[in-house]
């Protein structure tokens, strides 16, 4: 057995990726993620002899019913903005920012970009333990809020994409700004796609209730409750110049029958517009 040094991470780490592999392991899945399966099969043998609730939940494929099924369809969502990116600019650079546990680079590679992938030194040190980075994809130790990062990447004028998959709701609002003006300043021009949360329901999230939600279903404490969100997909318009809104995706636009329930209470705006995905075109 592959022993997994796991202790310096946050256990919500290890959410998605199980969420991916369930789905993907699923009748009809809604993706396919080969690696994320080979994956939690080395890391089920390492969390057995764990104390953890949340780490004996995933091990026994115990996560809320329609978290696999969501995360399944942010990941296929994702996924499709990349590769229509790379499928124009067949030599681009993709920056994949909070990368946590992802698999995508393996999904969408094309066999000429260059991937990136940025994350805090335990998550990366573990992301090495896991799965060596192949060639073009180069793994960077670093916060996405200290630019030292950037010193990393030498663009040559090829088109950027920078992909925020879970990232943002994390932050505050001067960070997420600061970050997406630093990028446009060192880089240039660039493409964002970036998972968002509602304003209002980040102040629920706050909320002792949410926190007890949070923490009997998910096993979470609160160094994982939203901290960031916006009011509308065109609020990061108004951070600078040169920031312009293409579209946006919802979890709800797909209808996709294994949301169940969640497909009605979706044409509801209160319960719609809590996460979604919006795109962005930025220039300097």
């Amino acid at each position: 057995m592959k022993k997994i040094n796991f202790s310096s991470v946050s256990e919500t780490l290890f959410l998605p990726l199980y969420a991916r592999a369930i789905e993907s392991e699923s009748n009809n899945p809604i993706i396919n993620d080969l690696i994320s399966i080979d994956l939690v099969k080395t890391l089920d043998e390492n969390f057995k002899d764990s104390d953890s609730k949340m780490l004996q939940a995933m091990l026994k494929r115990k996560l809320p019913k329609y978290l696999p099924v969501s995360m399944g369809l942010r990941t296929r969502a994702f996924d499709r903005y990349t590769r229509r990116f790379i499928e124009t600019n067949p030599n681009s650079i993709v920056i994949n920012l909070g990368c946590g546990l992802d698999t995508r680079f393996q999904r969408i590679d094309n066999g000429v970009i260059d991937w990136y992938n940025i994350d805090l030194p335990p998550v990366i040190k573990l992301r090495k333990e896991l799965m060596e980075p192949v060639n073009r994809e180069t793994n960077i130790s670093s916060s996405v809020l200290d630019n030292k990062w950037f010193i990393k990447i030498t663009p040559n004028n090829r088109p950027i994409l920078i992909l925020a998959e879970g990232l943002f709701m994390y932050l505050d609002e001067n960070s997420v700004k600061k970050l997406l003006l630093d990028i446009q300043k060192h880089f240039g021009n660039y493409e964002l796609v970036a998972e968002v949360s509602n304003y209002s329901w980040v102040k629920k999230f706050k909320s002792p209730f949410f926190k007890w939600r949070f923490k009997k279903r998910l096993h979470m404490g609160e160094d994982s409750i939203f901290t960031y969100g916006i009011k509308n997909s065109k609020e990061f318009e108004t951070f600078g110049k040169g920031i312009s809104y293409i579209d946006e995706w919802n979890y709800f636009d797909e209808k996709e029958k294994k949301m169940g329930i969640y497909n009605i209470l979706g044409k509801i705006k209160a319960i719609r517009n809590v996460q979604w995905t919006v795109h962005y075109s930025i220039s300097s």
